[in-house]
């Protein structure tokens, strides 16, 4: 399966199954739903995940680990969730990051090592949150390739 998509439903919580067995999934889609949190290690074994969907649901924290071996992982969506903070580490294993969306969730603070720089990231947003200061070394880390705040 290429292809998942669970949008518009009232999952709280993404089984364990889906990454297991929907390992050469190259899209998921869980926009929409419930969720409320996902698992460490939540997609470790989708290897070939590319894009992720999980705007309008009421994920609060990511685990570091969340993305583990999903360094295929260009696009993820989380606009429209419950995120008040981020932890340092959550993208380490996701290189190859483009685009990145958490904007309309509630983020206060944007940790210096968020990311520590991400080669490939052309567009992290941030808008409509509650972020009172960003820093100077996110800016610098990121600015020089040309990604979009």
């Amino acid at each position: 399966m290429i292809t998942f998509s669970a949008r518009g439903n009232r999952i709280d919580s993404i089984p364990s199954f889906i990454s297991n067995k929907l390992v050469s999934a190259i899209s998921m889609d869980f926009a929409e739903n419930r969720i409320t949190e996902l698992k460490e290690g939540q997609f470790k074994n989708a290897t070939r995940l590319k894009r992720l969907f999980m705007e309008d649901n009421f994920v609060k924290v990511l685990p570091e680990s969340a993305f583990g071996n999903c360094e295929t992982l260009v696009f993820i969506d989380f606009r429209r969730n419950k995120f008040k903070r981020f932890k340092n580490d959550w993208l380490k294993d996701c290189k190859n990051l483009t685009h990145v969306f958490f904007g309309q969730n509630d983020i206060q603070d944007v940790p210096k090592a968020l990311f520590n720089p991400q080669a490939n990231l052309r567009t992290f947003d941030l808008s409509n949150n509650r972020i009172k200061k960003l820093p100077v070394e996110f800016a610098e880390q990121n600015q020089e390739r040309g990604v979009q705040f």
